[in-house]
């Protein structure tokens, strides 16, 4: 056999042994994103607010998400799920959980953002509507989190007066869009900017 021709094999036999390997790894990934997304994996108290406020909603998954947007995700290498971002959102030492949801019957048609942040001895319950739109669209959107250091100076946050440690990313990815905004605590309420990244 020629050297041209084993190699042809070899490439073959490769690719027949990787590619059900690739299939599988695919399915597990989206079987972990649904699982991320599930109501389940949110506070009880989160839960409970969702049920009653937002029942006929549920929240943004990846197979929700325009295929621009879902380019966008998958480049960036997020995890997890493109509707639920976690972090000290509201204090420091104290996590919160951000929700994006959309309609249940059309998804694509509106969303809502809420910020979630459960009870302590110290501090009570917080359950805050942040943005609703309802227009086309929904599809573009998903949420994130990153360090406020890492978006603003000392600065700059001293001057906004930033008390906590993170802020939610909200990307609008449409095909025309690419914009970015964080929403981040200040004093007495939810403030965004849009940011580059």
């Amino acid at each position: 056999m020629d050297r041209r021709r084993l190699i042809y094999l070899m490439a073959c036999i490769t690719f027949t042994l990787l590619l059900p390997k690739a299939a599988a790894d695919q399915q597990a990934k989206a079987q972990d994103q649904t699982a991320a997304c599930a109501i389940s994996s949110l506070p009880d108290g989160l839960q409970k607010k969702l049920g009653a406020q937002f029942a006929s909603w549920k929240i943004q998954e990846l197979r929700d998400l325009s295929p621009s947007a879902s380019v966008r995700w998958s480049s960036a290498d997020y995890t997890g799920c493109p509707g639920i971002a976690v972090g000290e959102f509201r204090e420091k030492r104290r996590q919160s959980q951000a929700v994006l949801l959309v309609p249940r019957d059309k998804p694509d048609s509106a969303y809502c953002f809420v910020i979630y942040s459960a009870g302590s001895e110290s501090s009570a319950e917080e359950f805050t509507v942040v943005e609703k739109r309802d227009r086309a669209g929904a599809a573009n959107f998903f949420l994130n989190a990153s360090r406020l250091d890492e978006l603003f100076d000392e600065q700059a946050r001293r001057k906004a007066h930033m008390g906590a440690k993170d802020a939610v990313l909200l990307f609008d990815s449409g095909e025309t869009e690419y914009e970015v905004d964080a929403y981040f605590w200040v004093e007495t309420s939810y403030r965004n900017t849009p940011v580059d990244l």
